[in-house]
């Protein structure tokens, strides 16, 4: 009984966060087998994923898609996405119960929010922090604006629950708790790991099978936790330095192994140049800018702070709102918390006892709590100067152009803000008692639902799925299943335009393969490999000649976006290609309701 009632709170802590964003976007009136929050551009190849997954059983190679085959069948080797592994792993367990790809990327999604609040509450917990507070805490942790704009169209980042055990980590890396070598009784050194390396060891596994980004930003995070245990004990060469050092090594290994495939694929195929090329410049235009952190979340409930981002981005950026930009944001609560911890930086270095950070101390009952915040300070300004643009992230972007949107660094600062928050609500409430405490638990527990809904914002909650949204999806659904009924299963469909894949396009290319059940198509066929390559070659012969070849390679039939091809080779051009496919066609052409798809069998 005692054991189940200390558990229940780690339970509740997901319940309630999914309870919340049930509720928020009123789940009920939602259809999650056709797409939420996001029917576009990346969100696509994340729904092309779960539809690999659930076609396969795995995600490296299709047979469906890619065609021809000329040597070997489809593989994304070239684009690697291993480091997401627990992501893709609960993508494959979704896969078992909804064989719908639409379905298992919207479950995933509302998933997510259970697993960031309970590694969360179980974060806060362990540093003493009472399941009131935890609670409160990890559900508004849950629903930073970065969770809901990262949304369906990042799906893999909006799982970011190993960030608070990250955090975790590096605390007790700067609390001296990490052991990993002592010396024995003949003066040698020799291994002697306690159970918070075993911990940590488990954590930095668990990191670098969290995608590339956060498994980067955990290695930053665990050296920053090393520089500030040097400084703040003295000791630039002890033993005790080798931990995270460790940590870091152990997650750099991991992501090798997890690559291996594609350092395999590479060697038998050649390096191919034409995928996931960077430049280190765009780590400057994705940076994290402070003032991101303050401004209120787009489209919020009050019109005054709507407006507030509307004209903010009107008069800077053209009216231009980026991700990357808005996703930043941490609401009220959070900002509060994060500049509290930069004048905590500053306000430590007067010891007089009348200054604001001791009077704090002191009225809060922060002593025992004072180094805690002194390490999360410390590692929230060695963030911002990281991840800012201009920042020092610049010098390894030089040497690692690959990742580059460094404003994602704001989840790692949105905890650490929130987790003084969270010390500071805690010792409101224990320092009073009977009517005084409920009082105050009253009073924070009205201020936690307020900051969620400062975070969400209007948009994310009454317009989830838009009519617009549903409009195209039916459009898209009808418009295949119509090709399916006249086509002989495992037909091949030539795709055009031809777009090398990924990041060629916005991916609307998908629709053919994403919403079929029975038909094989050309497209995705990877940038740079001999599909591709031949892809190209066919779409630019003569039309009579383009026909004959594909037909030759055991193609019937050929997918055409009027919308793609014109905004590529013109309208003159779309019009011509139009009509002599309407001409080759054995039958009449399947047109989709918006007239802008069109199927000729041939």
């Amino acid at each position: 009984m005692q054991l189940i009632k200390r558990l229940f709170p780690y339970v509740l802590a997901p319940i309630l966060s999914v309870l919340a964003i049930v509720l928020i976007t009123k789940s009920w009136r939602l259809d999650f087998n056709i797409p939420i929050f996001s029917y576009q551009n990346d969100a696509m190849f994340y729904l092309f994923v779960a539809k690999n997954i659930v076609d396969t059983g795995g995600f490296f190679t299709n047979p469906f898609i890619g065609l021809p085959h000329l040597t070997q069948p489809f593989s994304i080797y070239d684009f690697p996405i291993q480091s997401d592994l627990f992501n893709l792993l609960i993508v494959q367990l979704l896969s078992k119960f909804f064989h719908n790809p639409f379905a298992v990327v919207n479950y995933y999604f509302f998933i997510t929010f259970a697993l960031i609040s309970l590694s969360s509450f179980a974060v806060l917990r362990h540093f003493k922090i009472s399941n009131f507070v935890a609670l409160g805490i990890s559900v508004l942790y849950a629903f930073l604006p970065y969770h809901f704009l990262r949304g369906t169209w990042h799906l893999f980042l909006s799982n970011y629950a190993i960030i608070p055990l990250t955090i975790m980590v590096a605390i007790w890396i700067t609390s001296d708790k990490i052991r990993a070598i002592s010396i024995n009784s003949k003066q040698q050194y020799s291994f002697d790991f306690n159970r918070y390396f075993f911990v940590a060891f488990l954590i930095a596994i668990f990191a670098a099978n969290n995608g590339v980004y956060y498994a980067y930003y955990s290695i930053i995070t665990f050296l920053f936790a090393l520089l500030i245990r040097i400084l703040k004990y003295d000791k630039v060469f002890d033993k005790s330095n080798v931990s995270p050092l460790l940590l870091c090594c152990t997650i750099f290994l991991c992501l090798v192994v997890l690559y291996l495939p594609t350092l395999r694929y590479q060697i038998e195929n050649g390096v191919n140049f034409q995928v996931g090329i960077r430049s280190s410049s765009e780590s400057e235009f994705f940076g994290l800018r402070l003032i991101d952190i303050f401004i209120p979340v787009q489209d919020h409930y009050l019109k005054y702070f709507a407006e507030i981002k509307v004209a903010f981005n009107q008069r800077l950026f053209g009216g231009n709102d980026f991700p990357e930009r808005s996703s930043s944001s941490l609401g009220i609560i959070g900002a509060t918390g994060f500049i509290s911890l930069l004048i905590w930086v500053v306000g430590k270095n007067y010891s007089k006892n009348n200054s604001l950070i001791k009077k704090t101390i002191k009225r809060f009952g922060l002593e025992e709590q004072e180094d805690l915040i002194n390490d999360l300070s410390a590692l929230n300004i060695f963030s911002v100067f990281f991840a800012l643009s201009g920042g020092f992230v610049i010098l390894i972007s030089l040497v690692i152009p690959t990742i580059r949107s460094h404003a994602r660094f704001c989840v790692f600062i949105g905890f650490m803000s929130l987790f003084f928050i969270a010390l500071i609500f805690d010792k409101i409430i224990s320092k009073n008692q009977n009517r005084k405490r409920v009082y105050a638990q009253i009073a924070i527990f009205v201020v936690m639902i307020l900051g969620i809904f400062d975070q969400v914002g209007a948009k994310n909650s009454d317009y989830p799925q838009t009519e617009k949204m549903k409009l195209e999806y039916f459009n898209h659904h009808n418009f295949i299943s119509e090709i399916e009924k006249v086509m002989p299963d495992s037909s091949m469909i030539f795709v055009l335009p031809a777009s090398g894949f990924p990041e060629r396009d916005d991916y609307k290319s998908l629709l053919g393969y994403l919403h079929s059940k029975n038909l094989r198509w050309s497209y995705p066929a990877i940038a740079g490999r001999e599909a591709d390559k031949w892809q190209t070659q066919v779409t630019s012969m003569p039309l009579d000649d383009f026909i004959n070849e594909i037909k030759n390679y055991g193609f019937s039939g050929v997918f055409l976006d009027r919308e793609l091809y014109a905004a590529r080779f013109g309208f003159q051009k779309e019009r011509e290609i139009f009509n002599f496919m309407k001409l080759k066609s054995k039958s009449e052409p399947i047109i989709s309701d918006d007239k802008q798809l069109i199927f000729f069998a041939i």
